[in-house]
């Protein structure tokens, strides 16, 4: 085993020999460099261990918040217990050796502990066991997860802290499949809940997700058939988060965007109260069950609520609704429209029952130069059917009339 400067055989000698045989600071360098090709070569290390009379211990380092100067002066010891480590038995750890995350030893099985209760160190990462769950650890940011729960389920409290790391997360697939688990309690220092952290939790009855939660990912309720009321405040929800849960009938959504099809397949779901700046493409499209919806959005996408049959009553407060949101509604009668400056088109296209639209005009001091309301916003639905009321000398006014739709003066 060769270098190009140095020969690593014969500083592995010098390295392990008397104490007067000192070895340079950039021999040391390249020999750290090269340890992975050394482990390789376990009869070599041997070869030498036998020659020491170094006592046989193992240093384990252990990747916590206040010894990262000790793991760093603890790396240079380390050359002289490897003969002892191969002696007794295989490295089943990565050591780190500083702060960018390279490490010492980096070809070697890193996922068995060396002894029972000691956590698995995978670069900035380890793994921890404590009570019926699995902890992963972020040393460099100070933060732990669930990685994993293996209780027996029942009511479940989220511990908030692991080493007096806070822990602000439940990883992919935590609780997947978890059929014993009936509730789950968070607490505060909880901001994420990443993709399909509770699939299929189909007894999971209960859980409130609370303001402090930044993200759900997707699929993370999906499948959980038990849920029947929600109430949710998050930064933002992910594709099909709560898809399938089919005994759900009401929802309470605050958030600031929403994205496709969260609630794709809860065919029990009938009233949705919305509150969120952006609703995605298609975020409720063929919710058949869906009766009545009230937001409060700034923008409302594409298709939004298309092919919701059974819904009746809209009401939205807000700024910008896309095209054919509420499209083959066939079933809707009533919309109330608040403060909307943008209209796509074909809003309400084939739904064939529609007849009644209340509308507010938006504030005073709103700029009215974004004013855009198109005119094919109306059809595909029966215009003479519809019984418009809207306050007068308006924009609104004005534009029903200019598109042949009876209007009324509000409050007449």
């Amino acid at each position: 085993m060769k270098n190009n400067k140095y020969d690593v055989d014969l500083l592995l000698k010098k390295a392990l020999g008397n104490s007067h045989n000192k070895i340079s600071n950039a021999e040391l360098k390249m020999l750290t460099r090269n340890t992975a090709e050394m482990i390789k070569s376990a009869e070599i290390m041997k070869k030498y261990s036998d020659k020491t009379n170094k006592t046989e211990k193992i240093e384990l380092f252990k990747h916590r918040r206040n010894n990262m100067n000790a793991i760093k002066a603890a790396a240079v010891t380390i050359l002289f217990v490897f003969g002892a480590i191969f002696a007794t038995g295989y490295i089943r750890t990565l050591i780190k050796v500083d702060d960018t995350g390279t490490n010492i030893i980096d070809d070697i099985d890193d996922t068995t502990p060396i002894f029972d209760n000691t956590p698995v160190i995978q670069g900035p990462y380890y793994i921890a066991s404590v009570d019926d769950f699995e902890i992963k650890v972020n040393a460099n940011h100070k933060t732990a997860e669930i990685n994993k729960y293996n209780g027996k389920g029942g009511n479940i409290i989220i511990p908030s802290e692991y080493e007096n790391y806070p822990i602000v997360a439940i990883n992919n697939g935590a609780f997947k499949d978890c059929k014993s688990i009936t509730g789950i309690e968070l607490p505060d220092s909880i901001i994420a809940i990443y993709d399909q952290a509770f699939k299929g939790c189909v007894n999971l009855a209960e859980i409130t997700i609370d303001y402090w939660i930044t993200s759900i990912g997707e699929e993370a309720f999906s499948g959980c058939t038990a849920l029947t009321d929600l109430q949710i405040t998050a930064t933002s929800i992910n594709q099909e988060a709560f898809s399938n849960c089919t005994n759900l009938t009401n929802v309470s959504i605050s958030a600031t965007k929403i994205e496709k099809q969260i609630f794709k397949g809860c065919t029990s779901l009938k009233t949705l109260t919305l509150s969120c700046t952006n609703l995605a493409d298609e975020a409720f499209m063929n919710n058949t069950n869906l009766e009545i919806v009230v937001l409060y959005v700034t923008s409302i996408g594409d298709k939004a609520f298309f092919d919701c049959t059974n819904l009746v009553h809209v009401r939205i407060t807000g700024t910008s609704i896309g095209n054919e949101v509420f499209g083959n509604c066939t079933n809707l009668q009533t919309a109330m429209l608040k403060n909307i400056m943008i209209l796509g088109n074909n809003i309400f296209s084939n739904c064939s029952n529609f007849t009644d639209i209340l509308v507010y005009l938006p504030p005073i001091e709103q700029n009215q130069d974004n004013w855009n309301w198109s005119n094919k916003a109306f059809e595909g639905c029966d215009k003479n059917k519809l019984n418009v009321k809207c306050p007068k000398d308006s924009k609104e006014y004005d534009y029903f009339v200019q598109n042949n739709i009876k209007v009324a003066e509000l409050g007449n």
